[in-house]
């Protein structure tokens, strides 16, 4: 299975799903956070009765990033439910290599504990990009978390990318079924 972003000249292209469907997806993506702190938090515990503080810190690093990304997505859902039509997510500029690494720091400990491995090429010139950071890291995480749940152990998730002058493409590959 591929799936690829991309970000380019498509203007308009950025827009959120109306409130049913944004709802919809705002809890999905929770349920994905939520696991992945239980997942943390036990990770750290056995890290911890171990005594390896340098894999104890990595785990906790990845922890309080999904923490950070449940509390984004907790005010996202509470705006939601209020209907508050004033609500922004906002751009910014952000590195698309620092998000790429926070994500995949997230999921390593993941990858491992399933037996399966997670590998970001990074071998291109990552771009600046103006954009939600937030959704961007969401999408990315989504995919991962496919990418666990769909593939067999042992399997290989590759995270590559390609440029061109108009836009920029994250591709996320794995042995997974296939959905269309």
């Amino acid at each position: 299975m591929q799936s690829q972003l991309e970000y380019g000249n498509r203007k308009g292209t950025d827009t959120a799903p109306g409130e049913p469907d944004q709802l919809a997806y705002l809890v999905h993506d929770i349920h994905s956070v939520a696991t992945s702190v239980s997942l943390m938090v036990d990770l750290l515990e056995v890290a911890a009765k171990e005594g390896d503080d340098d894999v104890r810190q990595a785990r906790a690093v990845s922890a309080q990033e999904s923490c950070h990304q449940m509390t984004q997505l907790c005010a996202e859902i509470a705006m939601c439910l209020t209907g508050a039509t004033d609500y922004d997510p906002g751009s910014e500029s952000f590195s698309l290599m620092e998000l790429l690494l926070e994500v995949v720091t997230v999921y390593s400990p993941l990858f491992q504990l399933a037996d399966r491995t997670l590998h970001l090429d990074t071998g291109c010139r990552f771009p600046h990009l103006v954009g939600n950071r937030s959704r961007m890291s969401r999408v990315i995480s989504n995919l991962l978390d496919n990418g666990l749940k769909h593939t067999s152990k042992g399997s290989r998730v590759d995270i590559t990318c390609a440029s061109t002058p108009q836009q920029f493409i994250v591709s996320i590959s794995d042995d997974g079924p296939d959905f269309r």
